[in-house]
């Protein structure tokens, strides 16, 4: 792992360390019971973990809502109590699922941004409803400052659907959020509410929470694309992902199992759990260089790779590698398939071209098997440059592969 990766892991862990152990301190010294502090910590944990793209902040929201409300509701909040019951513990359960679906190995989830047309539809959709809503709550007689409980129920509302499909955008919504619920408390705990100053405190924190959200999705949101060349040996894979990076100015990832068959090897072959070894570096090497790369970072080769080489030595793969190899399927953005239509490199290192076609068979099957879209490039290595440049120009990020021609 790079420098940069390793220092971005560690502050994560301190911004979280940071959180609960100040809204602790601070929420036990200030709570009016035992009650209101376990709202208080249990809302900066669940934001913190969010904030860092984990998918556990989600169960522990699940405790906040709940009890938020009990709060809420003693307030004469009753837009709050709505929203927590009827809204945020069913979307926790559901996004919880939906984070699952798109977690990286590091356990963080895959982070993306809006472009200014739908950011501009959601200002519009924020303020429709904040003040219809607003009109709405006003109608009951015991509802206190309803514009305000309706701004923070209606950006509530679009931020949580934006954290559930992933988008840096939600963390905009949170930090205007966060000050209308700090105004909203300040003026309860001045009337008198209970537990007022608790609420302004985890709010204040939240507000930290929410800009430092913002910032480290920013940085997990650049739009990397994930470009995987793929096939048997010597069909060109390192060249073409060398050549790839340097014409793009960009990183690009070497094979790591070919690294280590050559540092680990007894007479041309290594064990099936060293293979288990293999695809858990190659992963962290790669999720290290896209904070490195621009626009693209093109690969030579994935687990699925090591997966077909672990059956032909052993007939069999580890649980590891089955599973790395399964997400691989969802890790790259576009695959493309190098044929086998240029002069065979015979190196020691090598089983000969007979081996080559076959297996390249193999993984023409495994990818038919797995469904996995890929693009098939061949010629003399300025033409396969000029193919995946043309379906680059073409491709866009979370599009459809089938859709370029």
């Amino acid at each position: 792992m790079t420098p940069e990766a390793a220092r971005g892991g560690r502050l994560d862990r301190v911004w979280l360390a940071f959180l609960v152990v100040a809204g602790g301190a601070l929420s036990v010294y200030l709570a009016e019971s035992i009650f209101a502090a376990t709202v208080s910590i249990s809302g900066i944990l669940c934001v913190g973990l969010i904030a860092i793209g984990r998918r556990e902040g989600y169960l522990i929201g699940l405790y906040n809502s709940l009890s938020y409300s009990i709060l809420a509701y003693s307030n004469g909040l009753f837009g709050e109590v709505y929203l927590n019951l009827l809204f945020f513990v069913p979307t926790g359960v559901v996004g919880y699922l939906m984070w699952s679906s798109h977690t990286k190995h590091d356990r963080t989830v895959v982070m993306r941004q809006l472009g200014w047309m739908q950011r501009a539809a959601i200002a519009f959709v924020c303020a429709a409803c904040t003040a219809g809503l607003g009109f709405l709550l006003g109608l009951d007689t015991r509802q206190n400052n309803p514009f305000i409980d309706a701004t923070t129920n209606v950006l509530s509302v679009v931020a949580t659907f934006l954290m559930m499909w992933r988008y840096k955008e939600q963390w905009l919504l949170y930090i205007l959020l966060n000050i209308v619920s700090i105004g909203m408390w300040v003026m309860r705990y001045r009337s008198g509410g209970e537990a007022g100053d608790t609420m302004v405190l985890m709010w204040s924190l939240f507000l930290l929470n929410s800009l430092y959200g913002y910032w480290r999705w920013h940085m997990g949101a650049k739009i990397v694309g994930g470009v995987c060349f793929m096939g048997a040996p010597s069909t060109g894979k390192t060249t073409l992902a060398r050549t790839m990076a340097e014409r793009h100015n960009t990183a690009w990832m070497p094979e790591y199992g070919a690294e280590f068959w050559l540092e680990h090897q007894t007479n041309r072959r290594i064990t099936r759990d060293q293979f288990e070894e293999i695809a858990p570096e190659h992963n962290r090497r790669e999720d290290a260089l896209r904070l490195q790369s621009r626009n693209y970072l093109f690969c030579d080769t994935n687990p699925m790779t090591t997966y077909l080489f672990a059956k032909d030595y052993h007939g069999t793969a580890g649980p590891v590698l089955t599973q790395l190899a399964m997400e691989a399927e969802k890790r790259y953005d576009l695959f493309f398939l190098c044929d086998t239509d240029i002069p065979y490199a015979d190196t020691w290192d090598r089983s000969g071209d007979q081996k080559r076609k076959w297996f390249q068979q193999q993984i023409l099957g495994d990818l038919a098997e797995r469904r996995v879209p890929f693009l098939r490039i061949s010629g003399a290595l300025e033409d396969r440059v000029s193919q995946v440049n043309a379906v680059l120009r073409q491709h866009r990020k979370f599009g459809n592969v089938l859709d370029i021609r």
